[in-house]
């Protein structure tokens, strides 16, 4: 990658700066006034009442916790000078720092209200050392274009922000009611608060994943009481959306080398208003750490004046730190940063650059590691069992497991999921049946990134750059192609390389500023769309009642009527009884004692069929011998599970049949049925110790 001139320095406040500032900030408010506005859900005021209270009151921790981590970038920006200035780059470097140390501390046991506030004030406090003398200050765009282009930025801030309250569950229907934050992103550090340290869980073999994003949960909860507040966690995405966008600013004015912002700001405006970044951005998942270290690895590689092994080691460690928050960093991302480390530096210098990174990927990840080469005796458990060995797996399930992360199909049915919709999925579940970039929350994305790639390819100026992004972006497509079960949502750490290119590209067309309002217009105009679409077209429907209607029997009108099997679930059975999850792996909501297992794990139930074949009165009697008190069923689930072929063998539509009826019998004979929803049953297997009616 060729070096460009330094940009100038000379951008200076315009005399209207504090007054565009305002502007930008009644801005931001109605944004959020009008898509708090979008369907029914209780008065508008009401709305922006709890909007309020959501930012104020479970905001303020993920904003303390990236204040931190903002100070420790500062810490090390003492020892390299040359990032000192770049504010963004600081942040996404203090963030990779912060993790570790709270993912280190939580996997020793030592993360605790008192050590996660010392970590937090130390942070902290070097930011503000920092900030005094280096002040942050207001630089506004003074050209009508970058000012247009990012008021629209704004509009979609406040987009997150207002998307970001509602509880998890209640949006997306790409997410099947954040059913991956349900099972393990918010799920897991419950877990894990409960039992005083982040460790692997037999039962939820997501459990051994990285798990930095999900440890920094934990920390939240330690700021604010060791409660899990749900929606810090979203903001917390939405904070590293924003700092992601900053970083891919950076990178591309600093490559692009122009006076103008609208660079930088067109590639903000892709990484804020791309619909799919919304949805992550505001549901507590860990995309948003490999977009936000996706976007500083880039800034890295964009900065002047840094040596072959700094550059290789920030890089590096930004990359460790993508691959301990989402793992398939490592396909979609690493790769593309490799090939522009290579490019930007001299081959003579090459072994200077690999090894502090390798050493600085090494070092993100080793916690990590460490404790899963302790928990399974596989560093990487369940992948590479090969060669590590399974673990407490047999090989049933790491087939099971493999099978279900893999896409059976030639090449061809491949190549064509990039673009085409699936032919065998069903026509009424859009993520499914657009797997690729074809799918709608690419919004104008993949359409910009494509369109910028060509005409870089055919300028003569710029055709080895295009050569250079077009190997970039090819590596994680041909890993997608080849080593993933084909998901539209897996291209996101892409989402910043892409980003800074449509930026560049913008300065080498003519009609720049038109074109970046029009793609920053059109990627508004489809991310508030889907947002409004959301609940068939009430997106802000559970806003106001908020968590209370997945864990309390109450209505939209406060009345005692269950709308969801969880509240039903709590309202039934009393928070000291213990409930086993047949088929269900979302217990966040639940009250009472859950066991439960992912379908890839073993169900306790299972090893009772192997012990006693074809009794279930056996298999009722274990689970009341291991303390279970209510059995709750998911029929739909189960079946679901056993045509995709993800259910343990020894689980069968008979067996199910067979249990079902058993626990039918039992609970006429003395125990409770209560029927939580068309799939759901729970089922009373022992009777209460109390017979006096609960309170």
């Amino acid at each position: 990658m060729p070096d460009h001139p330094q940009p100038s320095t000379n951008l200076q406040d315009t005399p209207h700066s504090r007054g565009f500032a305002l502007a930008l900030l009644g801005l931001l408010t109605l944004s959020i006034i009008g898509f708090g506005a979008i369907g029914r859900g209780g008065p508008l005021e009401g709305r922006l009442v709890v909007i309020a209270g959501e930012v104020v009151f479970n905001g303020w921790m993920p904003m303390v916790y990236m204040l931190s981590a903002y100070g420790f970038g500062c810490l090390l920006a003492r020892y390299i000078p040359v990032i000192s200035g770049n504010h963004a780059l600081k942040g996404a470097l203090g963030l990779a720092l912060m993790l570790w140390i709270t993912h280190l501390l939580g996997t020793l046991g030592l993360l605790n209200e008192i050590s996660a506030w010392i970590i937090t004030a130390i942070g902290a406090a070097l930011c503000v050392v920092s900030l005094r003398s280096n002040p942050l200050r207001m630089n506004l765009p003074s050209d009508r274009a970058s000012r247009g282009v990012l008021a629209m930025i704004v509009v979609g801030i406040g987009l997150l922000i207002v998307a970001a309250s509602s509880p998890p569950g209640s949006l997306w229907d790409s997410e099947f009611g954040a059913y991956d934050s349900l099972s393990y992103h918010l799920e897991l550090p419950k877990e894990w608060i409960s039992d005083g340290r982040i460790w692997p869980k037999e039962h939820n073999v997501y459990s051994f994943h990285p798990g930095y994003i999900e440890s920094a949960y934990v920390h939240l909860a330690m700021l604010g009481g060791r409660s899990i507040t749900l929606q810090s966690a979203q903001f917390f995405s939405l904070l590293m959306i924003l700092l992601a966008a900053c970083n891919c600013a950076r990178a591309t004015n600093e490559y692009a080398g122009h006076d103008s912002r609208l660079p930088g700001l067109v590639a903000a405006s892709l990484v804020v208003l791309t619909p799919w970044v919304v949805v992550v951005g505001t549901m507590s998942y860990n995309e948003p750490g490999a977009i936000v270290f996706g976007g500083g690895a880039l800034a890295v590689i964009c900065t002047r004046s840094i040596s072959p092994a700094m550059r290789g080691l920030l890089c590096g460690l930004l990359v460790g730190a993508a691959c301990s928050c989402k793992l398939t960093a490592i396909y979609f991302l690493a790769p593309s940063i490799a090939a522009l480390l290579f490019a930007r530096t001299p081959v003579r210098s090459w072994r200077i650059l690999i090894l502090p990174g390798l050493a600085a990927s090494a070092a993100m990840i080793m916690p990590w590691t460490i404790r899963n080469m302790i928990a399974s005796g596989n560093p990487v458990f369940p992948h590479l069992a090969g060669i590590f060995g399974s673990g407490h797996w047999s090989s049933e399930q790491l087939a099971r497991f493999a099978a279900a992360h893999h896409f059976d199909g030639t090449l061809m049915d491949r190549l064509a999921m990039i673009a085409l919709p699936d032919p065998d999925a069903s026509p009424l579940i859009h993520v499914a049946r657009f797997r690729g970039l074809s799918n709608i929350q690419w919004g104008l994305f993949p359409a910009a990134v494509i369109l910028m790639l060509a005409w870089l390819l055919m300028k003569r100026p710029t055709h080895r750059l295009g050569a250079l992004l077009v190997l970039a972006f090819g590596l994680p497509m041909i890993a997608w192609i080849f080593a993933t079960h084909l998901q539209s949502r897996f291209f996101l750490p892409m989402v910043p390389l892409g980003a800074c290119v449509v930026g560049f590209g913008c300065t080498t067309i003519h009609a720049q500023r038109p074109a970046a309002a029009l793609l920053a217009m059109g990627s508004l105009v489809f991310a508030g769309g889907l947002f409004a679409g959301q609940r068939s077209g009430h997106p802000n429907e559970l806003l106001t009642i908020g968590a209370a209607v997945y864990t309390d029997p109450l209505n939209m009108d406060g009345q005692a009527q269950s709308l969801t099997w969880s509240a039903g679930l709590n309202a039934a059975v009393d928070s000291s009884e213990t409930v086993y999850l047949l088929g269900d792996a979302t217990p966040m909501y639940l009250r009472p004692r859950v066991v439960y297992n992912t379908t890839y794990d073993t169900p306790i139930v299972a090893g009772l069929i192997e012990m006693h074949p074809n009794d279930p009165p056996r298999w009722v009697d274990g689970l009341a011998n291991q303390g279970i008190d209510w059995v709750i069923v998911n029929t739909s689930e189960l079946a679901r599970l056993d045509s995709s072929g993800w259910l343990d063998p020894r689980i069968s539509p008979h067996t199910i049949g067979q249990l079902t009826d058993t626990l039918h019998a039992r609970a006429l004979g003395g125990g409770t049925i209560v029927v939580l929803d068309p799939a759901r049953t729970a089922y009373r297997i022992k009777k209460p110790i109390d017979a006096q009616p609960r309170p």
